[in-house]
C-alpha cells in the first residue's frame, strides 16, 4: 500500500496540533515522535526515488569508465617466443 507525501504531511500537521495542546509532557513528547516517524517515512521515499534515477541514467560508456575496463586490457596473450611461460627454466 502506497501512502503519499500529502497525507503523511497532514497527520504530521494534526499531530503537531495536538502536542500543542497537550498538557502532560510525556504525552506530547510521543506525539512529536510520531512526527518524527512520519518524517523518516518521507525522506525514506524520497531517497528510493533518487536512487531508483541514479541507477537508470548510467550510459554503458560512464560504466566502462568507472569500471575502468577496457576490452583490450580483458585478453590474454602469451607469446611462447618470448618465454613468459613459467614453465620456462
Amino acid at each position: 500500500m502506497v501512502v503519499s507525501k500529502e497525507r503523511l504531511i497532514k497527520q504530521m500537521q494534526k499531530e503537531l496540533q495536538l502536542a500543542l495542546k497537550e498538557t502532560d509532557q510525556i504525552k506530547a513528547d510521543q506525539r512529536i515522535a510520531s512526527v518524527r516517524s512520519l518524517c523518516e517515512l518521507v525522506l525514506s521515499s524520497e531517497s528510493t526515488k533518487q536512487e531508483g534515477k541514479t541507477k537508470e541514467s548510467i550510459s554503458p560508456e560512464e560504466l566502462k569508465a568507472m569500471l575502468g575496463r577496457d576490452s583490450k586490457e580483458d585478453k590474454v596473450s602469451y607469446n611462447p617466443e618470448q618465454g613468459d611461460s613459467i614453465f620456462d627454466f
